[in-house]
């Protein structure tokens, strides 16, 4: 008789609350469909997600926080509801010094550093696990 293996499988019927990841699945969907018809409704939509992921303490990937506008709540879309630039505010202007900035139509800006070759994103690592 061959033995059982007992580990478990990361399968989606073994993710907690799914339930709630799938409420705050539907929510960013139907605020990224409604950005250009309805755009308050849409911001309402993005805010409802954010409460319920605080409420049921659930993680968010970081590919969908990045984007939402922090202050306004609304998605951003190149071209539409923020704008993208290069900047390089050193006194050297060396490329290494290049930050990627993300301006909303609020106003608020978000800034990656894009010209260091080897920079990676926190949660992007190899090695980070984010349950």
């Amino acid at each position: 008789m061959a033995k059982k293996d007992n580990k478990k499988k990361n399968n989606a019927k073994n993710v907690p609350h799914r339930d709630n990841y799938a409420r705050i699945s539907y929510l960013y969907q139907l605020s990224n469909h409604l950005t250009l018809s309805h755009p308050a409704l849409a911001r309402g939509l993005a805010r409802n997600m954010d409460l319920v992921g605080k409420k049921t303490v659930s993680k968010s990937s970081p590919l969908l926080k990045r984007t939402i506008c922090k202050q306004c709540q609304s998605m951003l879309i190149p071209g539409l509801t923020m704008t993208m630039y290069v900047e390089n505010l050193s006194k050297q202007k060396s490329p290494i010094n290049d930050v990627l900035v993300w301006k909303c139509t609020c106003g608020k800006c978000r800034r990656f550093p894009v010209g260091k070759g080897e920079y990676v994103v926190f949660p992007d690592r190899n090695g980070v696990r984010i349950d």
